[in-house]
């Protein structure tokens, strides 16, 4: 099978996603080009466009529709963002403890907003009108249904109206009911039988039992969209091999089914990670349908920079190998989040516009290029945009086809599009046929779906949201966006921070993208030729009066370098940063090969050593050039100084051998410190390439002392080396050991900061989006082989939902791969060595579980493991690997937890999965130091997330924050009496006075 880029009908395509994102101006400049309109057409447009505007502004929403939700409950308020997060989460909620919960709050916040507590009344009066209940309202003004929320009348009534407002995004809950619904209104559809997104094989069998049964009663002229990620639950650009041939013979059977039958089958769009792996499915699934008829199309997605260049690419490849390709065109579903993603990640370019009028101007001439290029390709235009429909009926009339034959259609979302589908059908005899885009599912597992939709729709700069807004202007409203565009001169939104510019007075550290496959290709091929032993160390013995003699040059390098402006120190450890950079192939190599990281997790770990280095420097610039002066009486100067304390002992661990070690190095030498610096043993050969990359940098030799692999234990050096400062990060154990050694070591007292371990913890209860938890579980649990201080040990899920949740979890469990990281689609690596692999095989004897049998090749692989333990759970031993307690707790016991895990003395980070609120004030409490709601527990972002904990897990202060610069400096206050030499000049030359 050929697939796409491996063949002369694809390249065009291949090579349009493997170039690099395309700057956004230039991506606008050719979209205005390719548009083409005259400023005639604009007006002409503007003007059929303000006509459908006043038709619609005329006329109400229709009853039940998602454009009169979004009157009464605008997203702008408080209230209207309650009433979408009970709706999401209210359903789902098996029990009615935690339901009345969720009424209380969000509810509450509903009533208690004058805006919209009349729109709450009228939202639940026909359900309390049927089901016999009164609103009453008590003293305080509160109406007394809110105080009856566990009243199991109050949540069906609740329920009743939720799945009211559903009804408005879901056409049905199955395609029976859905086809007779369609038949009545004399709809064409797109049926979507919703499946967001496989955790596990059982689940994507599901999925597609779901689709082939619906292709299977489907009749044309209806349709079937269907989305990959519910077919493989590794739809991932790192798992390509695996699942590509699997995904393309499923969508073989279904498009075999559908097009025989004359029924379209659209893959619809998802991340933009996921782009080429979909264009692959259809080329592969193009390739093996043969002659059936036409049908097979995709979604495209205008918002993304590439989206001109990949139709100009499907209409190539059309017309050679697949002509009558179906392409529905949409603004795009996952705008938000491909903006965070890039940022998060350190993307050179977001891969979307940041601009709606972007966007807007983008459709519209990928619009002009799908028109031209009928019967070759059909159109399918997915808009609610009143302009945007008046221009592409004016470019269809410039190019139709034939009268009874426009060769395109419109598509709208079902709830969504009806005011403006009626005005155009009053202005137009002659439209094309406008196909509902149908939504099929259970109200209490499709939600999640119908608030992304609601937020997507809703969002203060949406058609949907602005066209019933009064504020808004109708010239606003059809605005030109090749006019707006070039008002602004094609320039990305201001207000978007770039991926380079994320933080304030730093770089964000430079990312790589290893879904595209040129990063992949250029990885795999220096790990395929790399040679670790280039960098062997040599051994040395340890000799006491060589290691006395550096630390004597150390000394003196110190006092140099202690008298070095801030800035200048600043300017060598930025250049250290960009040798680093410019050194990633080694770097991130040494980190696979050596510390046992995959791919991503190697990458981050060289992202967060580099963005160290840039933290602090800002730091150090911002609060040590100058000293800071204190309030005082007239005739008073207090000044108070920074001085660094001089040598700082740091030791770093195996874990994080790259990204610690270069923290505690870099946050004591801008403070003009000298460095012992005790690294892992197991990571010597990474260790002394950084030093390596110091010294050219610039950085005084001597200024950092490597103590080398065959130095003295941790705590034994502290005995020995007479420092003045010690950061740790290590066991807990050896922290009490070292704090002992320093607290009976004869002279100064000697300040220690420590960052250890914990038995970190998470509490799932009922609200929670099982499909969310099932990942954060995974990442926080399994990811870098449990090898994180900061891994998920115990895991608190509420009875009602433990056993759905836990054969979610155990079936993505099954599908992670483990072995040597030097392949792209491991998952977890091995455990660091024999000692670590001996320790989990000790925790798999002391909780019952089957032991792993030692690889002939001794890389200590440990697969991942789910112990299930009575509550409250064990919480006195940190099991440092992929191991995790699941512990079941009652619905009436979540302070219970808290407690348990307040006494356990543990305290770095801690994970909730819940929808209330109140729970996530509760946790905000608890002695932790980093806690974490509704996501996953694992990779703190310098200067964003500062890391570090309390109790048994540390002494703070955090990594990445800022204090730690501090605590490797001592402050000297200074005093001068301005007036000693005869009065207080300020007072008697009427200045005013300092202080």
């Amino acid at each position: 099978m050929r697939l796409l880029g491996t063949g002369p009908g694809a390249s065009r395509i291949s090579t349009v996603l493997s170039n690099e994102t395309p700057d956004e101006g230039v991506c606008l400049r050719r979209s205005s080009e390719t548009l083409g309109l005259s400023k005639q057409a604009q007006e002409t447009i503007g003007d059929s466009a303000a006509k459908l505007v006043t038709a619609m502004r005329t006329s109400k929403p229709p009853i039940g529709s998602v454009e009169g939700l979004l009157q009464q409950f605008p997203l702008t308020t408080r209230a209207g963002r309650a009433l979408m997060q009970l709706a999401e989460s209210y359903l789902r909620t098996p029990d009615s403890h935690h339901r009345g919960l969720l009424i209380a709050e969000y509810l509450g916040i509903c009533h208690q907003d004058n805006e919209t507590s009349g729109a709450l009344a009228r939202w639940l009066k026909p359900v309390f009108k049927q089901l016999s209940l009164v609103e009453h309202h008590n003293a305080s003004g509160h109406a007394s249904w809110l105080e009856r929320h566990s009243d199991p009348l109050i949540q069906r009534a609740v329920a009743s109206a939720i799945e009211s407002t559903g009804e408005q995004f879901l056409l049905a809950q199955d395609l029976q009911q859905a086809q007779s619904k369609a038949e009545k209104q004399h709809w064409l559809c797109s049926f979507d039988i919703l499946g967001e997104g496989a955790r596990t094989r059982q689940d994507a069998d599901t999925y597609f039992s779901n689709y082939l049964e619906a292709a299977k009663a489907l009749q044309a002229p209806h349709g079937l969209s269907i989305k990959l990620s519910a077919l493989s639950p590794r739809f991932e650009e790192h798992q390509r091999e695996a699942e590509l041939p699997m995904l393309i013979d499923k969508v073989v059977e279904l498009a075999q089914v559908c097009l025989r039958k004359g029924v379209p089958l659209t893959l619809d769009a998802e991340e933009n990670a996921r782009l080429l792996m979909t264009l692959e499915v259809l080329e592969g699934v193009a390739n093996q349908i043969g002659d059936l008829p036409p049908g097979l199309g995709l979604a495209v997605q205008a918002y993304n920079r590439r989206s001109l260049a990949i139709i100009e690419a499907l209409i190539g490849w059309a017309a050679e190998h697949h002509p009558g390709l179906q392409i529905r065109l949409v603004k795009g579903a996952y705008w938000d989040h491909e903006i965070a993603f890039a940022q998060r990640h350190g993307y050179s370019a977001f891969p979307v516009f940041t601009n709606k009028a972007g966007t807007d101007l983008n459709y519209l001439a990928c619009a002009r290029m799908l028109l031209n290029a009928r019967p070759t390709v059909y159109p399918m235009f997915a808009t609610h945009n009143a302009h945007t429909v008046a221009a592409i009926l004016h470019m269809a009339r410039e190019t139709t086809m034939k009268e009874e034959d426009p060769g395109f259609e419109f598509q709208r979302l079902h709830g969504m599009g009806e005011s403006l589908w009626r005005a155009l059908k009053t202005s137009h005899s002659e439209l094309p046929a406008c196909r509902v885009y149908a939504p099929i599912g259970q109200y209490d597992t499709a939600l999640a779906y119908l608030i992304r939709r609601l937020l997507e729709n809703g969002a203060n700069s949406s058609f949907v949201n602005a066209v019933n807004n009064p504020n808004v202007t109708i010239d606003t409203l059809v605005e030109s966006p090749a006019r707006v565009c070039e008002n602004t001169l094609f320039l990305p939104n201001p207000d978007i921070r770039t991926p380079e510019t994320l933080f304030e007075g730093r770089k964000n550290s430079p990312g790589l993208n290893l879904n595209e496959r040129e990063t992949q290709a250029w990885l795999e091929h220096r790990l395929l030729h790399f040679k670790p032993e280039q960098f062997e160390v040599e051994p040395t013995r340890p000799d006491q009066a060589k290691l006395m003699q550096g630390m004597e040059q150390c000394k003196k390098a110190q006092q140099s370098w202690a008298a070095t402006p801030v800035k200048d120190r600043v300017a060598l450890l930025q250049r250290w940063a960009e040798l680093i950079i410019k050194n990633k192939e080694d770097l991130i190599a040494l980190l696979v090969t050596e510390a046992g990281k995959t791919w991503a997790d190697a990458v981050a770990e060289w992202r967060e050593g580099i963005d160290f280095i840039h933290h602090y420097c800002a730091e150090g610039l911002r609060a040590l050039q100058t000293s800071t002066r204190l309030p005082g009486p007239a005739g008073e100067d207090n000044q108070l100084v920074w001085h660094p304390r001089g040598i700082c002992l740091c030791i770093s661990p195996w874990n994080f051998p790259m990204a610690i070690f270069l923290g505690q190095i870099v946050a004591c030498l801008v403070g003009g410190n000298g460095v012992l610096a005790k690294a892992a043993p197991q990571t010597q050969k990474l260790t002394a390439l950084l030093l390596k990359l110091a010294q050219k940098a610039g950085l005084p030799d001597p200024l950092i002392q490597n103590l080398g692999p065959e130095a003295a234990s941790a705590d034994a050096a502290v005995k020995t080396l007479p420092v003045d400062a010690v950061f740790f990060t290590g066991s807990t154990a050896t922290a009490r050991q070292i704090a002992l050694n320093l607290a009976t070591k004869p002279g100064p007292i000697i300040p220690f900061v420590a960052e250890t371990g914990g038995v970190n913890c998470m509490i799932v209860d009922s609200t929670a989006l099982l499909e969310q938890v099932c990942d954060a579980i995974v990442q926080s649990a399994f990811g870098s082989a449990g090898q994180r201080c900061s891994a998920l040990r115990v895991v608190y899920v509420q009875e009602d939902i433990s056993e759905r949740l836990k054969t979610m979890v155990t079936g993505a469990m099954a599908l992670l791969r483990v072995g040597k990281p030097v392949s792209k689609d491991i998952d977890i690596g091995p455990l660091i060595d024999e000692s670590a692999w001996r320790r989990m095989q000790t925790a798999c004897r002391h909780f019952g579980l089957e032991e792993e049998t030692l690889q002939a090749d001794q890389t200590f692989e440990f697969k991942p493991r789910l112990i299930e333990i009575a509550f409250p759970g064990e919480l006195q031993t940190e099991w440092f690997g992929p191991l995790l307690q699941w512990v079941s707790y009652g619905r009436d016991q979540f302070e219970t937890v808290c407690s348990t895990i307040e006494q356990s003395g543990w305290g770095l980070t801690f994970g909730l999965h819940s929808r209330l609120p109140s729970r996530a004030q509760r946790v905000a409490n608890l002695p932790v130091g980093n806690v974490y709601i509704n996501r996953s527990m694992t990779g703190a972002v310098v200067g964003s997330q500062p890391f570090g904990g309390q109790g048994f897990s540390g002494t703070g202060p955090k990594a990445g924050g800022h204090h730690i610069l501090f605590s490797a400096m001592v402050e000297r206050c200074v005093t001068h009496n301005t007036a000693a030499v005869g009065g207080v000049v300020e007072l008697m030359t009427g200045a005013k006075p300092r202080g």
